[in-house]
């Protein structure tokens, strides 16, 4: 197929990146240098605030906060064009539903964290949705482990195995 059309250096430079994807790295350097600051924190205050709510460490997963700086940004922007309340689909209710504390904390530390703002519940539960996959990312960090081990071996077999435990589990107090 032919195409009987000029593009520009920038227009081919474009293409080659939609056809060839972009590196994340980049992309990542590109949120940082164009969104504004006042965003980052906003959406560093969310991360903590849930953290605080729900005890899961969502601070290890780099990817959440660009996930969440990109979608938070459309989302507000969007708020100046429409607010509708929505109620949520069946696959939102769905996940409403199985992560409801997490849809709670998501909820709540979003109002805290940008200002007073209220989302629906069908956009609260997009961004639990990004909290979600973190939360199952990394499921040793989301509760403590209790552990009482009880058996008539050498007290140097029990270091061991609680040093395997203390590794496996990033717990200090096994």
């Amino acid at each position: 197929m032919e195409l009987k059309q000029n593009f520009s250096v920038n227009e081919c430079y474009f293409f080659a990146q939609q056809l060839n994807g972009v590196n994340y790295k980049f992309l990542k350097q590109l949120l940082i240098e164009h969104y504004d600051s006042q965003l980052l924190y906003q959406v560093s205050q969310l991360i903590e605030g849930v953290f605080q709510s729900i005890g899961n460490d969502f601070g290890q997963d780099e990817e959440l906060y660009y996930n969440l700086v990109t979608h938070i940004q459309a989302r507000v922007n969007r708020l100046q064009l429409l607010d509708v309340q929505t109620g949520l689909n069946s696959l939102l209710g769905t996940i409403a539903e199985q992560y409801e504390e997490l849809f709670e904390a998501v909820n709540e530390n979003f109002s805290k964290a940008f200002n007073g703002l209220r989302l629906n519940s069908e956009d609260i539960a997009f961004i639990v949705i990004h909290f979600a996959t973190s939360y199952e990312k990394y499921p040793v960090s989301r509760r403590r482990v209790r552990l009482l081990l009880v058996f008539s071996a050498e007290i140097n077999s029990i270091e061991i195995l609680e040093n395997r435990l203390v590794k496996a589990l990033h717990q200090n107090d096994v």
